[in-house]
Parts: C-alpha cells; sequence; structure tokens
C-alpha cells in the first residue's frame, strides 16, 4: 500500500483524500515531510517520508515492511540488484541474471513428487556433464518453494500470549505459570544429576506434583472461561469478548482480533460447536507441553514452520472468519503461526538420524547420500526438502529449495587425491601428505612380497606405517576418480517476524549455507565414498514432509485441540498445495 504523490506542498496538519483516508503530516524540516495514514488493507499505520523533489517517499515504514528510496550507487551494491540482473540507467546490468524457476509438468503432482520412493541402497550416479562442467545445480519447481516464517521460540510462548504486545486473556495467568515452569525446571535438573535410585525418585515426584499443580491452575482457569460464556458470566458480542465485574473479578473486555492466535482459535470452535472438549484447552495444553520460559534458547517450533512452509500455500493477507454473528481476523502472522503449531508432527520421510549426544554416529548422512537425497527431491522430483543444518546437539531445521554444488577433480600429483596403493610408483606414494620416503618404500617392498593388497587394513601390519586416517589417502581401486565439492544450499529462512510476508514467492527471503566434502565416483560415474571436510560443518539429518493428518493426532508433541481439519474449514482449502 502507498500513498499516490498528490503534487502539493505538505506541511503539518490533516487531510482527506478523495477515498476518505485520513492522513496526518508532520514537517520535519524545509525538505522532509513525514505522512501517515491507516492501511485499509492490513489495519496497520504506514509512515513515510517525502522529500522535496522527490516524486516518491523515500522512506517508509509498516507493520510488515521497512523500505527506503536507493540511489543508484546503493542498487549497483545491492544483492538482489545483483540477482535479479537489474539495470542501470546506462543499460548496463548490476550482476547476472540467474536462469528463471524451472516451471513444473503439466501433469505434476506435488503431493505424488514428496511421496515419491527413494531407495537409498540403489546406486547414484553423477552425470558426465557434472563431472566435466563441475557443476551441479537443482531447484524446486516454480510455485513450489518453501515460504519465510518465524521459528516461534518456546521461550517466549507467543502463540499464547500474542506476538503484537495486545492483551489477551491467556496472558492473565502467565505469571502464575512462569514460577511453576521455573520449579519444575530446577526439579528436570536435579533428576538429571542425581546419582542414587532414592534421589531420583524424590525429584520425580516432587517433579510430578508441581506438573499436578500446573495443570490443575490451566484447567480451572480456563474451564472458567468455558462455563462463564455458557452461563452467561462471559459473553461475546459486537466482536468483544466480555466479562462484566463480578465480586470475585475484574471486568474483562477483549476485541477479538486482538487475541493471540490461540485464544483467537479458542473462540471460532467454541463459537463453531467444537466436539473436541473445552476448545479453550488449545492454550492450556500449549502452555503445559511446549511453552518453557526456563528452556533453552533454541527450542521452538522450526519443525512445525519448515513442514508447513512447504505443504502450504504462504499467507499473504488477513483472513476474516464469520461465525456465530462474530468476525473473527487472522492476521498473517496469526495464520502463519497457527499453521505452524498445526504442522509440529506430519507424516514424513527421514534420511540419517539425529545427533544427540557423544554415542551418536556424527556423519551417518555421508556426502553420498546428501548427492542421493538432493539429486532425488530437487532434481528429479522438483520438490523441496527440509534439512538439520549442523551436525551438534541443538536442531536447527531449514527448508531447502536449491542447491548448487561446485566439482573440483583432483588427481595424484596434487596431494590431495587418494593414492592406489596397488598401482602407486614410489613419486606417487611420496605426494600422500605426512608418509616418508621409508615408510613408502616399505609399502612397495610388501606389495612386491605378497601381492596385490586385498585390504587397506594390511598396511598396518607393515611395519613403520601408522596413518590415523588410512582411508583418506590411500584406495584399492584405480578407476576411482576423486572430487572436491562445494555444496551451496540456499534455505528459507526463520529469521523473520511473525507478520514476513516474501516479496516473491519464487524468491523467499533465504539464506545460504556451504558445505566442503570429497567424492569418489568409480568409472560409471557411481559415487562410492566421500568425507566431509568438517566434522561438524555439514547437514545432520533431512526429511521430507508428506502429508499433515486433517484428523485429530494422537501425537503426543501435537496440540490435539488444534485440529487441522477444522483449521481447513475455517480458513479455507486453498491453504494447502
Amino acid at each position: 500500500t502507498y500513498l499516490a504523490p498528490w503534487g502539493t506542498r505538505w506541511g503539518d496538519g490533516e487531510r482527506v483524500l478523495e477515498d476518505g483516508s485520513l492522513t496526518l503530516t508532520e514537517r520535519v524540516d524545509d525538505g522532509l515531510t513525514d505522512v501517515f495514514f491507516e492501511d485499509d488493507f492490513g489495519g496497520g499505520i504506514v509512515a513515510l517520508r517525502y522529500e522535496a523533489g522527490q516524486p516518491w517517499p523515500v522512506w517508509s515504514m509498516s507493520d510488515n515492511t521497512e523500505t527506503r528510496l536507493l540511489s543508484e550507487a546503493d542498487l549497483a551494491d545491492w544483492p538482489l540488484a545483483q540477482m535479479t540482473g537489474a539495470t542501470d540507467p546506462s543499460g548496463a546490468q548490476y550482476g547476472p541474471v540467474p536462469p528463471p524457476p524451472e516451471a513444473a509438468p503439466a501433469d505434476f503432482d506435488f503431493r505424488s513428487a514428496l511421496a515419491g520412493s527413494l531407495d537409498m541402497d540403489a546406486a547414484f550416479h553423477l552425470s558426465e556433464e557434472a563431472m566435466e562442467s563441475g557443476q551441479y545445480t537443482v531447484a524446486a519447481y516454480e510455485g513450489y518453494r518453501p515460504w519465510a516464517g518465524y521459528w516461534w521460540p518456546l521461550t517466549d510462548g507467543e502463540l499464547i500470549v500474542g506476538h503484537t504486545g495486545e492483551p489477551t486473556f491467556s496472558d492473565r495467568i502467565k505469571d502464575q505459570v512462569d514460577p511453576l515452569h521455573a520449579r519444575m525446571d530446577a526439579q528436570r535438573k536435579q533428576f538429571e544429576a542425581a546419582e542414587t535410585e532414592e534421589d531420583r525418585r524424590a525429584a520425580a515426584d516432587a517433579y510430578n506434583d508441581t506438573r499436578t499443580e500446573l495443570v490443575e491452575l490451566l484447567r480451572s482457569y480456563y474451564d472458567h472461561i468455558q462455563n462463564g460464556l455458557a452461563g452467561g458470566v462471559m459473553r461475546i458480542e459486537n466482536n468483544v469478548l466480555i466479562k462484566d465485574d463480578t465480586v470475585d473479578d475484574t471486568p474483562w473486555y477483549y476485541p477479538l482480533d486482538q487475541l493471540s492466535p490461540m485464544d483467537k482459535w479458542a473462540v471460532v470452535e467454541h463459537l463453531r460447536g467444537s466436539h473436541t472438549g473445552n476448545p479453550f484447552y488449545v492454550s492450556a495444553w500449549e502452555y503445559l507441553n511446549s511453552y518453557s520460559p526456563e528452556g533453552d534458547s533454541w527450542w521452538g517450533h522450526c519443525n512445525g514452520w519448515a513442514a508447513a512452509s512447504i505443504l502450504t500455500n504462504e499467507p499473504r493477507e488477513a483472513r476474516a472468519v464469520r461465525v456465530g454473528g462474530q468476525v473473527v481476523h487472522f492476521s498473517v502472522a496469526d495464520q502463519k503461526g497457527l499453521l505452524t503449531e498445526a504442522h509440529y508432527t506430519t507424516d514424513a520421510r527421514m534420511f540419517g538420524t539425529r545427533y544427540d549426544g557423544e554415542d551418536d554416529d556424527v556423519s551417518d548422512l555421508s556426502p553420498a547420500d546428501f548427492h542421493r537425497v538432493v539429486g532425488f527431491y530437487l532434481d528429479q522430483q522438483g520438490v523441496p526438502l527440509v534439512m538439520d543444518t549442523t551436525a551438534t546437539e541443538e536442531v536447527w531445521n531449514f527448508p531447502a529449495w536449491h542447491v548448487d554444488i561446485e566439482l573440483t577433480e583432483v588427481d595424484h600429483a596434487s596431494g590431495d587425491a587418494r593414492v592406489n596403493v596397488n598401482t602407486a610408483t614410489l613419486e606417487e606414494l611420496l605426494t600422500v601428505p605426512g608418509l616418508s620416503e621409508a615408510q613408502a618404500l616399505a609399502i612397495l617392498d610388501a606389495r612386491a612380497a605378497g601381492g596385490a593388497f586385498q585390504s587397506l587394513s594390511e598396511l598396518y601390519t607393515i611395519q613403520g606405517v601408522q596413518f590415523e586416517n588410512l582411508y583418506e589417502h590411500f584406495t584399492l581401486d584405480s578407476n576411482l576418480r576423486h572430487f572436491d565439492a562445494v555444496a551451496v544450499v540456499k534455505f528459507t529462512t526463520d529469521a523473520v517476524p511473525p507478520s514476513h510476508i516474501d516479496g516473491v514467492t519464487d524468491l523467499p527471503h533465504s539464506e545460504e549455507q556451504v558445505w566442503a566434502y570429497t567424492i569418489d565416483v568409480d568409472s560409471s560415474g557411481r559415487i562410492v565414498g566421500g568425507t566431509w571436510k568438517d566434522d561438524r560443518d555439514h547437514p545432520d539429518f533431512v526429511w521430507v514432509p508428506l502429508v499433515n493428518p486433517r484428523g485429530a493426532d494422537t501425537n503426543e508433541s501435537e496440540n490435539p485441540f488444534l485440529i487441522y481439519g477444522n483449521y481447513l474449514d475455517a480458513i479455507g482449502d486453498h491453504v494447502e498445495r
């Protein structure tokens, strides 16, 4: 939304435009005037700054965006200009134009493509073109890129208490909930630190007692709301939740449009006559099971957002739900938040396992597996996939939609490739870092005496030959080709405000991750091995969301009072891809 340049000299005061909109203006100095007006589409306030001689605002801010007018010099240095090939007034391009996203085939079935069968044990080949050109680029089809969203950290509870700062009825008990969570967190730590069975049992009993206290608090509070509405003590009229002043409580007055995402949803389900029990338990469940004010800073809903960003279309405008004679408006942020929560657990296919401590294999997803998964889903199927971007105990799920892999073949003379111990000369053996001439001669003598090595482990039997990373330096196959690979992966990001809307749906707000590794291929191009260059700087696991059940989910990690099918009934089936 923008205010057209009306060709008048702005000053202080009020002005009514032809469409009836009221604008307020404030003169900053002789050359600058600020203009404020209400955005009819989103209901928020838009602020613009006009500069003398400029036909368009030089700066603007709203609930969703902050923009400024770029100079030609700024534009030349702007990354997006370089990506899109924008031109300066002379017609020269600022940067290379990337190829447009490939359109999906006319008969493309997105859900079937996601559910495609990938055999991880089957051979995966690098094409001769990729090996010769040194480039392998894959991307999701046009129209099927994941949208940028917010990860809704568990420490904040913004789905319950709101993300706008407006009062909502669930924040009335937050001051009672927080101390109980703090006590539970301390008791959990006592349980983990306990050295005897007696101490563990005592800590567990204390934790369960506190949790029961929290359950009773939440049940009493949200039953009070449900019973109040049923008994007439509370009412919803003119799109406001009202409770009259009583001896026991102060009056309530909550405009429905200012409520938190979950409180709005509870009201809608109440007005719809929900059969899920007390619909206000949607916030109670979240308070009890997800909200964690004392938890780790990285805990959040990134997995739910990642799944929703792939399986649903981006909410790009507010939605009005009319029910029971009332109207509840769900902002873009509300919709994204509820979709994130509703997709917290989805049917999915996993590749690799989570690294959760020293006993786990940090590299169970090998470079060969990475190539196989990326090649199948992004290249063959044209769909995005989700990756945990670091092999640590923390989990950061991001949906990947574009991967650009640079391949550099290395030869024996460079000292970077593995040397075939069954065919190598003395000179070739000496290219191995750390191998002395005496050790190389010992290898040649052993090969001459016993014939070709059948296993690399035989090198350990040769006196004086000691290598910690034997398999990184030697091979038995003379037909292998060795490549250094650098993968640049574009991930849609969750480092945006809840109200963010992608400017271009096929160019979502994204960040890049760079991973380096080696891969080995045989004479047919089949990938037969490889290693990550860094033990931690590589994806931990990959997964692909398949479908989000519409009925009540029995998985204990998903909120049973936010039924996805009910959400689609209220907001519309256009939500799903």
